[in-house]
């Protein structure tokens, strides 16, 4: 399976979540994965267009976004292809 197809699965399951309103996700990683977990974190910040809400949080998006890479690359495709089509994972108020 390619990184595309598995940021689309893990992206459709977010959206549903949150449009569940569902707005606790645990996040895990260890030191082996950290990178690629920081990566694939950059790439849902991206995807879901968040926003730091305090200086904390700045901190921490700075510091996932250096970490950039492979999957981030791969969900920022995917979002193209859904802006494209004009698809939306996430209700919009």
């Amino acid at each position: 399976m390619s990184r595309k197809t598995i940021a689309e699965l893990v992206l459709v399951t977010i959206s549903r979540k949150i449009n569940e309103n569902k707005k606790s996700f645990l996040f895990v990683y260890n030191d082996e994965s950290k990178m690629e977990s920081y990566d694939f974190v950059t790439g849902l910040v991206h995807y879901f267009s968040m926003k730091p809400g305090t200086p904390a949080e700045l901190l921490v998006f700075n510091k996932v976004d250096r970490y950039s890479g492979e999957w981030t690359k791969s969900i920022n495709q995917v979002k193209a292809m859904k802006e494209a089509k004009g698809e939306l994972f996430i209700k919009r108020s």
